[in-house]
């Protein structure tokens, strides 16, 4: 029976937990102290153990996270952009932006060039066969549109309201007009 990578990783780790053996856990402590991000230390470094041959929690801390760190910082920064600290709900979608910053910072593939989420192939024949909802206007709009929106619905009622104020101040007028010219007039016999 074949393991999943979370059971591999778990039986890695205690294994090496007990181990002190552990040869690609020796990285020189210069090496995070320079203040390189992860990207910049991987590109310039070479992989102290073989991609095929190595355990699981190396494989993800050789080759996986390098370039997923960078790309959950880039996240962070993009979701304080869109204020989604401020707000529970926001247009900005993080499973999205990852996708698209991944697909276009692939190591290997690095002549792709920047492509826009939805022009991504495998996102693009995804989102055909299942279409997704469009968003509510609420997370579409910024706060001055909204509120410029709401204050034209606002002053837009109030005048209504006057309006029909009016007309009834009017109509009242008007019948009391009929109710004196129908007691002036003679009775006919």
């Amino acid at each position: 029976m074949e393991t999943s990578l979370w059971q591999a990783v778990c039986a890695d780790a205690v294994a090496e937990r007990y181990s002190l053996e552990a040869k690609w856990l020796h990285v020189p402590v210069k090496e995070h102290t320079t203040g390189e991000t992860c990207s910049e230390s991987s590109s310039t470094s070479s992989f102290p153990v073989d991609r095929q041959a190595c355990s699981s929690r190396a494989f993800l801390e050789y080759f996986v996270f390098p370039t997923l760190m960078p790309g959950l910082e880039e996240l962070l920064r993009a979701a304080k952009k869109k204020r989604c600290f401020e707000r529970s709900r926001t247009e900005f979608n993080g499973c999205d932006f990852l996708t698209e910053w991944l697909y276009n910072k692939n190591p290997q593939k690095p002549k792709r060039g920047e492509i826009p989420f939805m022009d991504i192939p495998f996102v693009n024949d995804f989102l055909l066969a299942n279409p997704r909802p469009p968003l509510p206007l609420f997370l579409l709009l910024s706060d001055d549109e909204a509120a410029t929106i709401i204050q034209a619905f606002y002053r837009g009622y109030l005048t209504r309201r006057n309006l029909k104020m009016h007309e009834l101040q009017q109509n009242e007028v008007h019948e009391e007009n009929l109710d004196e010219q129908y007691e002036m007039q003679p009775a006919e016999d």
